[in-house]
């Protein structure tokens, strides 16, 4: 299996001229300790993603999560979120804010959310826990 180093990531970039993203596939990736500074050049929408954050699906149709190993990240091992979850990124009248059509199958999750960042240690807070999730939505 391939190693990630750093995050993988599914969205739309607002401001571009290409306002869908489709048919993205991770399979076979071996994704575990992915707990490193997020290196997005301050300001941009990449800088927003909060660290150790392995992957993120952001507003992108006909994803396939298949077959990987994803384990001992601190922030979460998955997150699924719309346009509307950046205010920055939610101005583009254009871009279809959903992600629709995703399918995680046969991942072996397990060990992430051990220290949550940001919104997702908020969330966690107010649900009385302090762990975060293998999978959020």
């Amino acid at each position: 299996m391939p190693q990630q180093h750093g995050w993988t990531a599914g969205f739309i970039t607002p401001g571009l001229p290409i306002k869908t993203t489709f048919d993205v596939i991770f399979r076979d990736n071996f994704i575990v300790d992915n707990n490193h500074k997020n290196f997005g050049p301050p300001g941009s929408l990449v800088s927003g993603i909060p660290t150790e954050t392995v992957i993120l699906i952001m507003s992108v149709d006909d994803v396939i999560i298949e077959n990987n190993i994803i384990s001992s990240n601190h922030n979460a091992g998955t997150v699924i979120v719309d346009l509307a979850n950046r205010a920055d990124a939610s101005k583009n009248p254009n871009a279809e804010p959903n992600p629709d059509r995703l399918v995680i199958l046969d991942n072996l999750m397990f060990d992430n959310g051990n220290k949550p960042k940001g919104g997702l240690k908020a969330l966690m807070m107010v649900q009385f826990s302090k762990k975060g999730p293998d999978i959020l939505q």
